[in-house]
Parts: structure tokens; sequence; C-alpha cells
């Protein structure tokens, strides 16, 4: 998640922003994100380091897990982060050997980033703030 937030302050917005997808969840209110990203988190950390992860190990797996995520495909930054995320989870597996750990984290990091988006956090300045500036 620190990775994320970083990612956040020192890159520019458009190169964040996925091109609208996650705009959709903004309208959603927070008990209902929550569900969401839980559903969403444990479903792909079933998958992924549960049941591909022993076969394929890590660095195959994460690079499955980030080429899946098929929005982020045109925003390197956004797939890279996602391979990063994946290392990260990976290894969360790998080293308490409980599918929880990562399926939390994953939780986090996605209900962490989808308020920051919902509260404004990656609406880029407009034109005329921009010159201003």
């Amino acid at each position: 998640m620190i990775m994320q937030i970083l990612l956040v302050i020192f890159v520019p917005h458009d190169k964040l922003l996925d091109d609208g997808t996650n705009k959709i969840f903004y309208t959603f209110s927070y008990p209902t994100l929550a569900l969401l990203m839980s559903f969403g988190a444990f479903a792909e950390e079933l998958l992924f380091r549960a049941a591909m992860q022993p076969g394929f190990g890590i660095v195959l797996t994460s690079v499955l897990f980030a080429v899946i995520h098929v929005r982020y495909l045109k925003k390197w930054i956004l797939l890279l982060g996602t391979f990063v995320m994946s290392l990260a989870l990976g290894w969360l597996y790998e080293t308490t050997q409980n599918i929880w750990a990562p399926v939390w984290a994953h939780f986090l990091v996605n209900f962490v980033m989808i308020c920051f988006g919902k509260n404004g956090l990656f609406i880029p300045k407009d034109d005329s703030e921009a010159s201003q500036n």
C-alpha cells in the first residue's frame, strides 16, 4: 500500500487513471465498496495464490495476475504496480502459508485506493489551475 500511495504523490494523475473503470465504484457507498473489494480480493487470492502459485511460482503467477488486469495494459505504471503488488502478495502467502494474509492485504490496498479516488484524490487539476501554478 505504501508503494501505491507513493505513486499517487509522485506520478502524474493521468498516468494513474485507469480510463474510467474505477469511476463506476465512486458512486457506491462505503459498505458496498467494502463488500465488493472483499469479494474481489478473496476470489483473486484464492485463484492466484492458493491455486496457481504452488505450481507456477511467484513470478509467473504475478505476471499472469498483472495481465488479467487488462485495463492496465495501456498504462505501464499501473501494470508494473500491479505486478509488484502481486509479488508482495505472493511473498506474503509463502511466508505465512495462510491465504488470509494476502486476502487482507489485497483488500486493504483496493479499498484504500478506491476510497482515495472516491474522495477526489485522483481528479486531475484542470488547465486553468495548472496554468496558475
